[in-house]
């Protein structure tokens, strides 16, 4: 099981609903994405797409970004 600090995802810069936005959007992604013709197949143990997402965000391979409404 992965382990990922709570603070890492802090560093983002956004905050902890933002994160799990964030995360839930990527995570709808990796698993829409897993299976069709032309995405990488790994031969090692499969990652849930959820843990992968928290870990991208960890590691700041993608980054929260909220548009930001009109009436601001």
């Amino acid at each position: 099981m992965a382990v990922i600090p709570v603070e890492k995802l802090e560093e983002s810069g956004a905050n902890l609903y933002e994160v799990a936005i964030t995360a839930a959007k990527r995570a709808k992604m990796l698993s829409e994405l897993k299976g069709e013709p032309g995405t990488e197949e790994s031969t090692e143990k499969e990652v849930k797409p959820a843990i992968q997402a928290l870990e991208e965000l960890a590691e700041g391979k993608i980054k929260c970004v909220f548009p930001i409404e009109k009436g601001e």
